[in-house]
C-alpha cells in the first residue's frame, strides 16, 4: 500500500479550528438529504423496489454505524434513480463492514474527517469507496479497507489524466487473471507458466494468446478503453466534479492529477476545467474556488520572482487558519503536497521560488578542456 501523504499530519492538526469560520459563506455548497432521513422526499421513488431495499439496508446499518448510513445515503447515486447494480455494490460494501467491522469504521472514522460535515454536500471518500464495490473491485475496495490511506483510495478510484497508465495496467492485469483462469487449454496454460518463469511477466502475452485463440478461452477480454469511457462519464461535469472536491486534501490530489502547465491565463473555472491546463495563476484560482465551495477560508497570493528562468512571478492559494496562518494547496506545478502553515513573510518566500527550480548542477555539461578547442566534431570516428 501506498505511504501516507505527508500533509495528512497537517491537516489533522489544524482542521478543528476552521468550523467557526465557515457557516454561513454564500458560496459554499449545502449537504444532500440522506435518503433515510425523515425530511426526505422520496417522490416516485416510494415504491421503486430498489429503492425500498436501499433504505431497508441502511436502516440496518444504523443500528450499528448510524453516520455511516447516513453518509451513504447523501451519496448522489442515491439522490436520483437508484439501480440494482448499486443496491448489489451496497450488500458487498456491507458484507465487509460486517465481516471486519473494526477496521471499517478505523477507515470510515478517516474518510468522515475530509472536509466539513456541515457544508459538503457528501462524503467524496466514501464515494470513491462506494464506485470500487460499484465496478467490481471488491478485493481491492478490501485491501484498502484494512489497511488505509487516502491516497491508496483516491489512486484506485479517481480515473485522472496523470494516474490513467496505472489505472491501465492494473486494468489490463485483471483482465489477463480472468483470461488465465478461463483457459481450457492446458498445453497454453502451460505456456503461459513457462513465459512467466522466463520472463517474470505475463500480461501482454495471455492477451495476445487470447485474441489468437479466442475459443480456448471462456472469458472475452474487455478493452480497457471501455472502461475509461465509463470513467470519464464521472468526471465530465462541473458541478459535480465541484461537489466532490470538498476539501484541500482532495483538491489538491485531483488538481496535481489532472492538470497540465499551459500558457493560457483563464479566470472562469468552467474554462480551466474544460481545458485541464492554464498558467500557474489560473490553476490557483481554480483552487481557491474549489476550496471556497468547500467551505473554508481562502487566500491567493501572487509574488514577484527572482533569479528564475521559468517566469517573473508565481501564484499559489490555499487556506487560512483562525491564527492567520497560511497552508499552501495549491503551488502549481511544483508543490507535490500540501505545506506549512506560513506566516507571510516565509509564504510570499516560498512562492518567490517560483514555478521552477534549475537544478544544482548541471551534470551533463561537459568539462572545459574536453571541449577540443571549440570544434566539436574533434576526436570522433
Amino acid at each position: 500500500m501506498g505511504k501516507r501523504l505527508n500533509f495528512f499530519f497537517i491537516l489533522s492538526f489544524c482542521c478543528s479550528i476552521f468550523i467557526g469560520t465557515i457557516i454561513g459563506c454564500s458560496t459554499t455548497t449545502k449537504p444532500n438529504i440522506s435518503v433515510i432521513d425523515r425530511a426526505y422526499t422520496s417522490g416516485e421513488k416510494k415504491n421503486d423496489v430498489n429503492f425500498v431495499e436501499l433504505k431497508e439496508l441502511l436502516f440496518v446499518l444504523a443500528l450499528d454505524n448510524e453516520t455511516l448510513a447516513y453518509e451513504l445515503g447523501k451519496l448522489p447515486e442515491f439522490q436520483d434513480t437508484i439501480t440494482n447494480q448499486e443496491v448489489q455494490a451496497i450488500k458487498e460494501l456491507l458484507r465487509i463492514f460486517y465481516n471486519y467491522p473494526q477496521k471499517f469504521n478505523l477507515a470510515f472514522n478517516q474518510m468522515n474527517k475530509i472536509g466539513f460535515p456541515l457544508v459538503r454536500r457528501f462524503n467524496s471518500s466514501l464515494q470513491a469507496l462506494f464506485w470500487l464495490f460499484l465496478d467490481g473491485d471488491q478485493d481491492e475496495a478490501k485491501a484498502i479497507l484494512l489497511d488505509y490511506t487516502l491516497e491508496d483510495l483516491l489512486r484506485a478510484a479517481w480515473f485522472l489524466k496523470h494516474t490513467r497508465h496505472l489505472n491501465r495496467w492494473k486494468w489490463r492485469t485483471e483482465e489477463a487473471k480472468k483470461l488465465y483462469n478461463s483457459c481450457v487449454d492446458k498445453d497454453l496454460r502451460k505456456n503461459i507458466v513457462e513465459f512467466y518463469n522466463k520472463n517474470m511477466g505475463v500480461t501482454d502475452y495471455i492477451i495476445s494468446l487470447s485474441e489468437k485463440y479466442p475459443k480456448s478461452f471462456t472469458y472475452k477480454f474487455k478493452p480497457f478503453e471501455n472502461e475509461l469511457r465509463k470513467q470519464e462519464n464521472r468526471w465530465d461535469d462541473f458541478e459535480d466534479v465541484v461537489d466532490r472536491m470538498n476539501s484541500p486534501e482532495l483538491v489538491h490530489y485531483y488538481i496535481m492529477s489532472e492538470y497540465s502547465y499551459g500558457f493560457e491565463t483563464f479566470r472562469d473555472p468552467e474554462l480551466i476545467f474544460q481545458f485541464k491546463s492554464g498558467t500557474p495563476d489560473s490553476i490557483a484560482r481554480f483552487g481557491e474556488f474549489l476550496l471556497k465551495k468547500a467551505g473554508y477560508k481562502t487566500f491567493i497570493r501572487r509574488v514577484e520572482v527572482n533569479n528564475s528562468m521559468c517566469a517573473m512571478e508565481h501564484t499559489g492559494s490555499g487556506i487560512v487558519l483562525e491564527d492567520g496562518r497560511f497552508l499552501l494547496v495549491i503551488d502549481f506545478p511544483k508543490g507535490k503536497s500540501i505545506t506549512g502553515p506560513f506566516n507571510g513573510a516565509t509564504l510570499d518566500q516560498v512562492l518567490s521560488q517560483g514555478h521552477c527550480l534549475y537544478p544544482h548542477e548541471w551534470f551533463y555539461k561537459i568539462p572545459d578542456d574536453k571541449l577540443n578547442n571549440g570544434d566539436p566534431f574533434a576526436g570522433t570516428i
